[in-house]
């Protein structure tokens, strides 16, 4: 079996890039499979109702020496699901930095500086002259809108805005208006605890062996963390004490495009 699986924490493009690659191999005559390394935001969770596509099963606790795994958008080890060993992996599909990450032979690797993973594996199923369901065709654009925040973030490339337009018409989507229904999905952190808030787009890093975490959420209007400021910060704290050097907390303005 092949395992197609995305970052702990996952958000839309790590989870919407899994289902569509396991979907990619499967028409290649692979057996192959989709699969979550945690739980789905509510981000995540509308794109799949919103196409009729099912949350993917969670990844094994054992990987079998039988299996392999395909890594999508993410290649650093501490971001990788705690079942799996560097010689189970086979390919590396991403659009972040390199992370290290070493393997015991060589991998198929496919990197590129990108805003989304879902727009390298776009342009993957047409290289390859593979279909793209409509199902499949809006989870990609799910991820590519989710990831360069419509378009806004400072990591879009024109091959993000070329793929998402492709799809945008084979999903039968106003990009615009699925972007905004998105937004506000991912703002939708009311019912959503400090810790759960921390933890939601939560990567961990290895910088010169100093652990550090960085959490971002995005926001359609920014006062809405206001009143959770002060849980966040204990946590922080708390994370600081038992597991990181530094735990860095990111709040972005989608409207205003802006971080702080």
């Amino acid at each position: 079996m092949i395992y197609v699986v995305g970052h702990k924490n996952p958000d839309a493009d790590s989870i919407c890039s899994a289902i569509a690659y396991a979907e990619f191999l499967r028409k290649r005559g692979y057996d192959s499979i989709g699969v979550r390394a945690g739980e789905l935001n509510k981000e995540t969770l509308f794109a799949l109702q919103s196409f009729g596509v099912e949350v993917p099963p969670e990844i094994p606790k054992t990987i079998s020496s039988e299996d392999v795994v395909y890594l999508v958008d993410h290649n650093e080890k501490s971001q990788m699901a705690e079942c799996i060993n560097e010689d189970v992996i086979v390919g590396i599909i991403d659009h972040h930095k390199l992370g290290g990450l070493k393997t015991p032979k060589p991998i198929f690797v496919r990197i590129e500086p990108v805003g989304s993973t879902c727009t390298i594996l776009s342009k993957i199923y047409r290289e390859e002259e593979i279909e793209i369901t409509r199902k499949i065709a809006g989870l990609l654009l799910t991820g590519i809108i989710s990831d360069t925040v419509v378009f806004k973030s400072a990591t879009t490339t024109s091959s993000d805005e070329e793929e998402a337009m492709r799809l945008s018409s084979i999903a039968e989507i106003d990009i615009e208006q699925y972007g905004m229904e998105l937004m506000k999905k991912k703002s939708d952190i009311e019912d959503v605890s400090p810790e759960e808030i921390l933890r939601r787009d939560f990567k961990e890093f290895d910088f010169n062996n100093h652990r550090v975490g960085i959490s971002q959420v995005e926001l359609v209007d920014v006062s809405l963390i206001e009143p959770k400021i002060g849980g966040i910060i204990e946590e922080m704290r708390k994370m600081v004490e038992q597991e990181y050097e530094l735990v860095v907390f990111m709040v972005t303005d989608i409207i205003e495009e802006g971080s702080r």
